[in-house]
């Protein structure tokens, strides 16, 4: 079973977890992950757009509670709009928005 894999691999104390946010919220109810996420130094949100669009919001919501107050955070989209704004100021603390723009304009 997959999930007994991955039971197996979080109780080894990785560096690194990777997850859904849905899926890092059943490891966190189910005690899988040992101290929780207080030893967490940086949580990283890649296509942040995406992830509220499939629904996610409140998982990611719940992992932020239960990450340390200070744990670095990052929210990666190719999309800035008032949904991933929220989102922004539930996971970042004071917030650095870099724009890439396409082109040769300056």
């Amino acid at each position: 079973d997959n999930t007994q894999v991955q039971q197996a691999r979080l109780r080894d104390d990785p560096d690194v977890v990777v997850a859904t946010p849905a899926k890092l919220v059943q490891h966190l109810a189910a005690g899988n992950i040992a101290g929780g996420l207080a030893r967490v130094s940086c949580f990283v949100v890649d296509e942040a757009d995406l992830v509220l669009s499939f629904g996610y919001a409140d998982d990611v919501a719940r992992v932020v509670a239960a990450l340390p107050r200070i744990c670095q955070g990052f929210l990666m989209s190719a999309t800035l709009n008032d949904e991933l704004n929220r989102l922004k100021r539930v996971v970042l603390h004071s917030p650095v928005v870099l724009k890439l723009h396409e082109g040769g304009d300056r």
